[in-house]
C-alpha cells in the first residue's frame, strides 16, 4: 500500500511542477553553458524536457530554454557542444542544444544582409549554409532520439524554413502536431505556415476537440482575426488600431501583445507600446526584440535610465542591434551616456566573440588606433577586419579593399581581391566604395561589376518592362564609348 502512495506522490508531484516550472532566464541559461559543464547542462534540460512530457501547457518554458542557446553564440563554444555530442551521441539535449547553437551563428552571418541590405561574400554565405545543414543534421537525429521531440520539430521548423525546404516545413508541421495535438505554438505555427483561411476554423475546431486550452483557443482565434483582417489594416490604420485594441483587451499573450506594440511603435504612440511591451516581457523576459524595442520607446520619451537597462538586457542575450546601438552611444556620448571607449570597447569584445560583424570591425579599429587600452597590433586588426568582411559589413569591405589594393599595413597588392572587396561594399550601397572602383576600373570594367548585376537582379525581380530595358542600353552606350 505504501508504494502505491509513493508512486501516485511521485506522479502528482511531477504533474504539478511542470505546470508551474517557470520561463528560465536566458541570462541564467546562457550561464549554465558558459560554464561547459555538460553534466549540469543537460540535467538542466532534461528537467524542463520532463515537465513538457508530464504536461502539454509547459511547451513555453523548454521552448525557451533552447532559444537562450541559440541566441548564445560566442564562437568559444563550438568546441564545447561538439564534446558533448561527441561524449553523448545519444542524447536528445547535445544534439538539439549544438544545433541551436550552429542556427545561432548562422542567424548572425546572414543579419547584415537582411537588416541593412548589405551583400555577403561567397565564404560567409558558405559558412550560414553549413552551420544550417550541421544544426538540420543534428535536428534530424534528435527528432528520431525522443518519443516527445518537441523542440527538435519546432527548430527544424525554421531549419527547413531557412533553407527555404517547404516541403519539409509542412511535413515536420503535421507531424508535429499530430505528435503534440495540444501545443498551442504549433497549432498557430502551422496555420500561419498554411496561410489558406478556409482552414482557420477546421483547424481550431480540432484544437478544441483535441483538449487545448480554453486560452489557447482565445489565442488561435485571434490570429484568426488579424488574418481575415489584413486588407482592412492595410486600408485604414484606424480599423488596424482598433483591431489590436480588442484582440490585447479580451487575450492575453506574450507575442500578441509584442505584435501590438509594433504596431504603436510604427505610429511613433510610444505611450501605448510601452506597457504592451512589459505585459510581453512580464509573461517571457526572454523576448529580445520586445526589450531592445521598449528600449527605443523609453528613448523615445526621455527615460533613457529604463532604456539603458532594457538595450544592455538585450545585448547580453543575443539582440545584435541592441549591442551595435551601446557601442555607437558610448563612442559618440549619445542618449544619455557619456563618452566612454573602455565601454564601447566592452560591447565590441562581446559582439566579436558573438561573430557580429559590426563588433568585429570595432574590434579591428580598436587594435588598429590602440584605443581603451588595446595595444596596436596590426595584424589582429587585419584579421578582425577580414571577419567583418566576410560577415557583410560595408566599411569592412570597403577598408579591407583598399588595404589589399595599395597594399597597406604590409601587404602584397592585390588588385583582384581588392576590387573583389569593394565591389561587395558598393553593391551593398557604401558610396565611398563606389567611388573607389570609378578610380580603379574603367567604364566597361565598371558596367561589368556593378551596373550590370544591379539590372540582371532587376530583371530577375519581375522588371523586365521597356523602361529597364532602355536604361540598360544607356548604361551599356555609355560604358562602351567611353
Amino acid at each position: 500500500m505504501k508504494n502505491w502512495i509513493t508512486v501516485w506522490a511521485l506522479v502528482f508531484s511531477t504533474s504539478t511542477w511542470a505546470v508551474v516550472l517557470p520561463i528560465p532566464d536566458a541570462l541564467d541559461v546562457q550561464a549554465l553553458a558558459g560554464r561547459q559543464d555538460a553534466s549540469a547542462l543537460q540535467d538542466f534540460l532534461r528537467r524542463y524536457q520532463h515537465a513538457y512530457e508530464a504536461d502539454q501547457d509547459a511547451e513555453r518554458p523548454l521552448m525557451q530554454a533552447y532559444r537562450a542557446l541559440r541566441d548564445q553564440t560566442d564562437t568559444a563554444l563550438d568546441a564545447f557542444y561538439d564534446r558533448w555530442v561527441t561524449q553523448s551521441p545519444q542524447s536528445y539535449e547535445a544534439r538539439v542544444a549544438r544545433a541551436n547553437h550552429a542556427w545561432g551563428r548562422a542567424i548572425l552571418i546572414a543579419y547584415p544582409k537582411a537588416i541593412q541590405g548589405g551583400v555577403q561574400s561567397e565564404a560567409a554565405w558558405q559558412q550560414y549554409r553549413q552551420f544550417l545543414d550541421k544544426a538540420r543534421q543534428d535536428m534530424e537525429t534528435a527528432r528520431a532520439l525522443s518519443k516527445h521531440p518537441l523542440a527538435a520539430q519546432r527548430a527544424l521548423i525554421g531549419l527547413c524554413r531557412a533553407q527555404q525546404d517547404e516541403t519539409c516545413v509542412q511535413d515536420v508541421y503535421r507531424q508535429a502536431v499530430a505528435n503534440a495535438p495540444r501545443s498551442l505554438a504549433l497549432r498557430r505555427g502551422y496555420l500561419a505556415e498554411i496561410g489558406d483561411r478556409s482552414i482557420w476554423a477546421q483547424e481550431i475546431a480540432e484544437a478544441e476537440k483535441m483538449g487545448v486550452s480554453r486560452h489557447g483557443i482565445q489565442v488561435l482565434k485571434a490570429e484568426q482575426q488579424l488574418s481575415d483582417s489584413q486588407e482592412i489594416r492595410r486600408a485604414d490604420g484606424g480599423s488596424e488600431v482598433a483591431i489590436y485594441q480588442g484582440i490585447v483587451g479580451a487575450v492575453q499573450d506574450p507575442w500578441l501583445d509584442e505584435r501590438a506594440a509594433h504596431m504603436f511603435m510604427r505610429r511613433k504612440n510610444y505611450t501605448e507600446a510601452i506597457p504592451l511591451y512589459t505585459r510581453a516581457l512580464g509573461a517571457n523576459p526572454n523576448l529580445t526584440d520586445a526589450l531592445y524595442w521598449r528600449g527605443q520607446a523609453y528613448y523615445a520619451v526621455g527615460d533613457f535610465l529604463a532604456a539603458h537597462a532594457d538595450t544592455m538586457r538585450a545585448a547580453l542575450i543575443g539582440n545584435p542591434q541592441a549591442n551595435r546601438d551601446l557601442i555607437d552611444f558610448h563612442i559618440r556620448g549619445e542618449k544619455g551616456l557619456p563618452k566612454d571607449f573602455a565601454a564601447a570597447a566592452h560591447w565590441c569584445s562581446l559582439a566579436a566573440r558573438n561573430d557580429q560583424s559590426y563588433g568585429a570591425f570595432c574590434l579591428a579599429d580598436l587594435y588598429a588606433n590602440g584605443y581603451a587600452g588595446y595595444p596596436r597590433e596590426p595584424k589582429k586588426s587585419l584579421s578582425w577586419l577580414r571577419r567583418a568582411a566576410d560577415l557583410g559589413h560595408q566599411t569592412a569591405q570597403h577598408d579591407l579593399g583598399v588595404t589589399l589594393l595599395n597594399g597597406l599595413q604590409g601587404q602584397v597588392a592585390d588588385r583582384e581581391a581588392g576590387i573583389y572587396w569593394l565591389r561587395l561594399s558598393a553593391q551593398g550601397g557604401f558610396e565611398y566604395a563606389n567611388n573607389k572602383l570609378k578610380m580603379h576600373l574603367s567604364r566597361w570594367e565598371y558596367f561589368k561589376a556593378i551596373i550590370w548585376p544591379a539590372y540582371r537582379d532587376a530583371f530577375a525581380g519581375g522588371q523586365l518592362n521597356f523602361r529597364t530595358v532602355m536604361g540598360l542600353l544607356v548604361e551599356m552606350t555609355r560604358a562602351l564609348i567611353g
